[in-house]
């Protein structure tokens, strides 16, 4: 089971959004995909309710202590992706911990960056000593009539962290499709372009 933590020290950055198009975009390359919700918002099973179980599971873990046994209890999922919580908290540590791969979506902008200074600290710390583990920051909801994200970029490279090519845009038919019960891929807009073209350079990412 390959796990992914999506992770960010402040909230409202997307990681819930971002996960459930990300375990769809998985699903639908061939992989099965559970999702694990770790915030008390519980915003992966409000949508999973909405979704009434249609495309894959989203089971909630609020016990750090035991997440990594939990989640071996599972079973044999290609792919396991977390929702994370936001700060740094005992849950965000153990997510960290037991993963393969910790995306980090943050908005394109000074503030969101300067705010998640100690989360890349603290994953720094972890790599030292899980060496293997890969970490990537994905720009989300960025206005595309601004030209901040080169910049944003460029400072998102020089924490040593990669910072994929691809980023999610600030779009309403994100927000609609969660409303819906829905992902990005049963839309026909950018959105689902998008999703598409991220999971494109994940995959790539994660067979380096």
């Amino acid at each position: 089971m390959y796990k992914i933590s999506v992770l960010g020290q402040k909230g409202g950055c997307g990681k819930t959004t971002l996960s459930i198009n990300l375990a769809r975009g998985f699903q639908i390359a061939g992989a099965s995909v559970i999702v694990i919700d770790t915030d008390k918002q519980a915003s992966s099973r409000d949508w999973y309710a909405q979704s009434e179980g249609k495309y894959f599971n989203v089971i909630a873990m609020d016990t750090a202590t035991t997440l990594e046994k939990d989640i071996k209890a599972l079973g044999n999922f290609d792919i396991c992706i977390i929702d994370g919580t936001p700060k740094i908290k005992e849950m965000a540590v153990a997510s960290i911990k037991l993963s393969d791969l910790v995306l980090l979506p943050i908005k394109p902008s000074p503030l969101d960056i300067w705010a998640s200074s100690d989360f890349i600290e603290l994953i720094k710390e972890i790599k030292l000593i899980k060496e293997k583990l890969k970490v990537a920051f994905i720009i989300n909801m960025q206005n595309n009539k601004t030209k901040i994200k080169e910049s944003v970029r460029e400072t998102l490279d020089s924490t040593g962290f990669k910072c994929l090519k691809n980023s999610v845009a600030q779009r309403n038919d994100y927000i609609i499709s969660l409303a819906q019960g829905i992902t990005a891929y049963e839309m026909t807009s950018k959105a689902r372009e998008e999703v598409v073209a991220l999971i494109n350079e994940l995959q790539e990412f994660i067979n380096e």
